[in-house]
């Protein structure tokens, strides 16, 4: 019984040495885990934190301005600029700007125009807590403290825009990197680069009026005392295109009556001023307003706004029919530019002739009277002369008349015989003259000319002649002569 007792004590602890090594190698297994985890933290900590992050406000990645006019003021963008360092060694921050705000065309902003300012008080020391523009080339802007504590701050972006700034979408870019003061092993700067846009609206107007402000070319009415008129117009163009544009006049309707008469285009002509932004084409001399299409205008290369004053004058002549005359005349605006309008601006045009249909006198050695002077013997002669001019724009043939109510006659009663009061006509230009030679003056009404079939405008003259025949009485000899005209 003893032993069987004995051998069973001796089969169980046989039984359990398995068991034993597996606990053993569970532990070695464990052990084995935890000192790989370990030496992985270990690792970690070994690398320097040392970032820049840069964060706009308003999110996404880069500085986005909203689109707006030239002379508009754009709205702030900001962003944060935080520096994360375990180092604790002292570092600097420094903004990179290579070329200033461009556009699709090759227009610049104005360095000056494109500012940064900083509203933060951050641990360090900040270089644009004031406005201060951003100029090309690597400028610090910040520095930690000796401590190299992880800081943060604000910076503000803005841009004025000039007034005469050319539209388009401008870019450049800003680097802000940040750096150890004295380098160490292991720490690398943190660059972070940043797209800037800007967006200036491109825009394009223009404005034609008269000084009332209507959008028609009104002259002053032609009349017996006003034989020339005069308009005006001014153009004003608002613009920020960035290329050149140009203006183009044409009277695309000439100018025609009522009953169908036409204006002679030479006898209307302009003159400009202003456009000192620009090329002008009228500036300094009249020339005329022609039919087929003239350059008036070429703008500056960067096709800025301008100003310019047109004022016109009308001679239309005497020849020139009556009636109320109206045309059209036409700005026609050509450009490169996708902003600039394909349009053709019509003005109407109107003037206004008053009939005329009168005649003057000049007299020679006179003022008023056909005035002989004294004779002092028989047979003397003296010899007068008469300038009568014609003004009429009917376009019908008319006659002149001279009228001579009584022959040349004293107090006494006595009268000078008609063959020694004698006229004849000359200088006529297109129509008839009736007495071409020295003739008696017909007492009564009678007809010295007559006009072409045109009722053209005439000039001519009435030659007098007087003689006094022997044995004439002494005294004062008078008598009236007059003219008419009357259509015919």
């Amino acid at each position: 019984m003893t032993i069987k007792s004995s051998q069973n004590v001796i089969l169980r602890r046989s039984r359990r040495i398995p068991k034993m090594r597996s606990f053993a190698l569970l532990r070695m297994t464990v052990l084995s885990v935890v000192f790989v985890g370990l030496f992985l933290s270990f690792s970690v900590e070994a690398h320097a934190v040392f970032t820049l992050s840069v964060v706009p406000r308003r999110g996404g990645q880069h500085i986005r301005f909203e689109g707006a006019k030239p002379g508009a003021y754009l709205r702030n963008e900001e962003v944060t600029l935080t520096v994360t360092s375990d180092r604790s060694a002292q570092y600097r921050i420094s903004q990179t700007v290579y070329q200033p705000l461009t556009n699709e065309f090759g227009n610049t902003i104005p360095q000056g125009a494109f500012i940064v300012f900083s509203p933060s008080n951050p641990l360090g020391t900040l270089r644009t807590q004031l406005e201060t523009p951003i100029t090309m080339g690597q400028v610090p802007i910040y520095t930690s403290n000796t401590a190299g504590d992880t800081d943060s701050f604000v910076s503000v972006f803005n841009v004025k825009v000039p007034e005469d700034q050319p539209g388009g979408v401008y870019h450049t870019q800003i680097t802000f990197t940040a750096e150890l003061v004295n380098r160490q092993s292991g720490v690398s700067p943190s660059i972070v680069t940043m797209d800037v846009r800007v967006e200036i609206t491109p825009d394009f107007q223009i404005s034609i009026q008269n000084v009332r402000g209507g959008r028609y070319l009104e002259f002053e009415r032609i009349s017996k005392d006003k034989p020339a008129s005069a308009g005006a117009l001014k153009i004003e163009i608002e613009s920020n295109i960035g290329t050149t544009y140009r203006i183009i006049q044409q009277l695309t309707e000439p100018l025609v009556s009522t009953q169908g008469f036409s204006l002679d285009e030479s006898r209307l002509l302009f003159i400009g001023s202003g456009g000192n932004h620009g090329s002008l084409t009228a500036a300094g001399s009249p020339q005329e307003v022609r039919e087929s299409p003239a350059l008036l205008y070429t703008s500056s290369e960067r096709g800025q706004g301008d100003v310019i004053q047109l004022q016109y004058q009308l001679i239309p002549g005497e020849s020139q029919k009556a009636g109320v005359y109206s045309g059209n005349i036409s700005f026609k605006i050509e450009s490169s530019s996708p902003f600039v309008p394909s349009e053709v601006i019509q003005l109407p045009v109107k003037i206004e002739i008053e009939t005329l249909f009168f005649l003057d006198t000049e007299i020679e050695q006179s003022a008023t009277n056909l005035n002989f002077g004294v004779f002092k013997s028989g047979e003397e002669k003296q010899e007068r002369r008469v300038l009568l001019t014609v003004h009429s724009n009917l376009g019908q043939p008319y006659q002149v008349s001279q009228i001579v109510p009584r022959k040349l006659t004293n107090a006494e009663g006595t009268v000078i015989p008609r063959e020694h009061f004698q006229f004849f006509g000359s200088d006529a230009q297109t129509g008839v003259l009736t007495v071409m030679s020295p003739t008696p003056v017909q007492e009564g009404e009678s007809v010295v000319f007559t006009s072409n079939q045109k009722g053209a405008p005439e000039k001519f003259t009435l030659n007098y002649i007087l003689t006094i025949p022997h044995g004439a009485r002494a005294g004062s000899y008078n008598s009236e002569v007059k003219y008419s005209i009357t259509t015919l």
